[in-house]
């Protein structure tokens, strides 16, 4: 596995594209949506998400600095 520290601004705009890991994105700080093909999550301080790998997926409706722990599985360098 791989770990990486994820931070994106208040409106900020959330440019991922799918990854070849299956990624687990556990938030620190922040308020937002998380959209998965189309289906939205909201997430907070203490959510945990899973994206498999190949998903479509991004952040949005960012209302606090988002600061998230991802995980990647297989390794992979964050973007």
């Amino acid at each position: 596995m791989s770990l990486g520290l994820y931070r994106l601004a208040v409106g900020g705009t959330d440019t991922q594209h799918p990854h070849s890991s299956d990624e687990v994105y556990i938030v620190q700080q922040g308020n937002a949506l998380l959209v998965v093909e189309g289906t939205a999550i909201e997430v907070g301080p203490g959510s945990v998400v899973s994206v498999d790998q190949g998903r479509e997926h991004h952040f949005t409706d960012i209302t606090e600095e988002l600061v998230i722990l991802v995980v990647f599985e297989p390794p992979e360098v964050p973007d």
